[in-house]
């Protein structure tokens, strides 16, 4: 059996409405299942001055949207998948950004960015209303709050994360990076795009 380097650890900062992003996160999550540690995600928003409830998308903008999703998935290997759909509405991510801090801070991170990317790529549900991403997360607050203290405990724990998102976008922006997937880790810098997507291949983790 060939020895592996150790593994590569990373930052990720994706943005929930973003298409490698979404892929991003489903291959964090097999490499995360498959043992290797060190891997931080951090949601950002790529589009933060959308309008607070997102946008619709015209025949026009929604078809260039169809591709840029195509495209994301064209680097998926053996063994993936892409069953993500393409909604008709960009959604302003800040308060799924915000309910994914909030996760963080119960242990639930993985979990609940993995809802939150289904919601919308898989279910087509609007993520920038905030009853939504509110019952994502509701059954890991009452798992966290069994004593039903969730409505107090909620509003608590969203101060901290507002804290938290805002210091993930001041980190992601402070480094000037392209509005794209960027991973970023001590042995390969930062990478963006596809670069980013391919970097968080099972084989590319443990380049030398």
């Amino acid at each position: 059996m060939t020895e592996k380097h150790p593994f590569v650890p990373a930052v990720i900062y994706g943005d929930f409405a973003d298409p490698r992003s979404y892929l991003a996160s489903l291959r964090v999550d097999a490499l995360l299942a498959d043992g290797h540690p060190g891997l931080r995600w951090k949601s950002v928003q790529h589009r933060p001055s959308l309008p607070p409830g997102g946008v619709r998308l015209d025949g026009s903008a929604h078809s260039i949207r169809g591709a840029e999703l195509r495209h994301a998935c064209e680097v998926l290997v053996s063994g993936e998948r892409c069953d993500a759909r393409n909604p008709a509405f960009l959604p302003h991510t800040g308060m799924a950004a915000t309910v994914h801090a909030t996760a963080v801070q119960l242990g639930a991170g993985a979990e609940v960015r993995r809802l939150l990317f289904e919601a919308y790529w898989i279910r087509g549900l609007d993520i920038s209303n905030s009853q939504i991403v509110r019952q994502i997360i509701k059954p890991f607050l009452e798992r966290g709050y069994p004593d039903g203290s969730v409505k107090e405990q909620y509003l608590s724990l969203q101060i901290g994360a507002g804290h938290i998102a805002r210091t993930w976008q001041r980190e992601w922006l402070s480094m000037g990076t392209p509005i794209e997937l960027t991973v970023v880790s001590p042995r390969h810098d930062a990478e963006y795009g596809i670069d980013a997507l391919d970097r968080l291949r099972p084989t590319h983790q443990f380049a030398a």
